[in-house]
């Protein structure tokens, strides 16, 4: 199973990224696939039925009555759609780290109940603006003149 989005790395990468591309689009087995892309993007799986996935604790609000509020630590999230920020192979199990630079991991659920996964591709901001009006709108005229923009 080949991710649908894969292709379109295929020109923007280099080194060790153009490297895990290839081998993922050689047909290499679901472990490493997982690895290789994994180390170096986000990972969106998706899973034949839902699964718990360790994340980042954060605080959520909850109403209780007399308008009150508490607070209450999520610690896990479950769904069959699942986005990893890095998976990897450690000492032959496959392991996903709540966030990027975390210093441990959990284990990955059963790889039977994957049914497709894809690189999340990072969206690409435009460098260039269409008119001079454009980039003159990102200026405050208090500050600068119209001939101060059209220089820069």
């Amino acid at each position: 199973m080949i991710p649908e989005n894969l292709l379109l790395l295929v020109g923007l990468v280099s080194g060790d990224q153009a490297t895990a591309v290839e081998k993922v689009l050689k047909g290499c087995p679901l472990v490493e696939a997982l690895d290789a892309l994994g180390r170096h993007w986000k990972v969106k799986v998706w899973f034949s039925q839902e699964v718990e996935i360790r994340t980042i604790s954060h605080v959520i609000n909850r109403e209780v009555k007399e308008g009150y509020t508490s607070k209450t630590w999520k610690s896990y999230n479950i769904s069959n759609v699942q986005v990893f920020n890095s998976i990897l192979l450690h000492h032959g199990t496959l392991v996903y780290k709540a966030t990027r630079n975390a210093r441990h991991g959990y284990y990955f659920p059963s790889l039977e109940l994957v049914t497709r996964y894809e690189p999340v591709i990072p969206v690409q901001t435009k460098d260039e603006f269409s008119s001079l009006a454009e980039f003159a709108s990102h200026f405050d005229r208090r500050f600068i003149t119209e001939s101060e923009i059209q220089k820069l």
